[in-house]
């Protein structure tokens, strides 16, 4: 079934956050351009991330203030600096840290997103306007798009009360450099093109808010088969990040990251002398 589906880690990454998900897999926004403060006020989001193939769900704490989100799950910690251009994380629970810059990533990602940009443009349809997602008001909305004989189906909950810059909620989705766009920002800029909000602020002049994604649920569907993930916001605070879970404490060893330890595994397999391969 999974052959025949978007891979798990593609999957993945059009949910969310964070994380999201490898749940730490969140977020980023160009360093270069960061006149713009992203989070002026502290944002704590705490979200509930399932994913449908290991049958899991952890819970993933989000701290944003600044120019930095720090997304907590478990011992771990990934810190997303978007003015130094990197991403700092650390295993508590192997006593080790790494640091990853924005291009790492953005070259394990090349080629991505590029059969999205082939598909049919989604069709959004309000379905609950006012409806109460863990007790706060929302708006909801269902889009689905057909294309490479896939059908994906988003449902969102926006919320009413917390609204964002674009590149703010670019950042929560994940969905800017280095990340490849996600279908989620899409969706939300589709569903807020008709609202009296948008169209006033066009005239005026004003910056469009972006209201903050409170629950998504991303279906895969290939051959009569479908896989759901699950993104739900379960509480949202002010809270700032506790110091002892976003400082590296001292005697942790750094590692290579992901990125590192694969270019790395590469030079060594071309430089490897494989009997039988030499030509005369």
């Amino acid at each position: 079934m999974r052959a025949r589906l978007t891979d798990a880690t593609s999957s993945r990454r059009l949910l969310s956050t964070v994380c999201v998900s490898c749940v730490l897999t969140i977020l980023v926004a160009t360093p270069a351009i960061a006149v713009e403060v992203l989070f002026p006020e502290p944002l704590h989001i705490t979200r509930e991330i399932t994913d449908p193939i290991s049958g899991a769900t952890v819970t993933v704490d989000e701290y944003c203030h600044g120019n930095r989100i720090a997304a907590v799950e478990g011992p771990r910690t990934a810190i997303v600096d978007y003015e130094r251009g990197e991403i700092t994380s650390i295993d508590r629970s192997r006593g080790t840290f790494s640091i990853t810059s924005f291009e790492a990533v953005a070259s394990a990602h090349q080629g991505a997103g590029e059969s999205s940009k082939a598909s049919k443009p989604w069709r959004v349809e309000p379905v609950a306007p006012g409806a109460l997602t863990g007790g706060r008001s929302t708006d909801r909305f269902v889009a689905t798009r057909e294309g490479g004989g896939e059908i994906t189906r988003i449902e969102l909950a926006l919320d009413r009360q917390v609204h964002l810059s674009k590149r703010g909620i670019e950042a929560i989705l994940g969905s800017s450099y280095p990340n490849p766009s996600s279908p989620a920002l899409d969706v939300i800029e589709a569903a807020l093109e008709a609202s009296p909000v948008q169209i006033q602020s066009k005239a005026t002049g004003e910056t469009v808010r972006y209201p903050l994604p409170v629950e998504q649920r991303t279906t895969y569907g290939s051959g009569g088969e479908s896989l759901v993930f699950s993104n739900r916001v379960v509480r949202v605070g002010s809270e700032l990040a506790p110091s002892d879970l976003v400082a590296i404490p001292a005697g942790f060893r750094r590692v290579d990251d992901v990125q590192s330890a694969r270019a790395r595994m590469l030079r060594e397999l071309d430089s490897l002398s494989i009997p039988g391969s030499v030509q005369p």
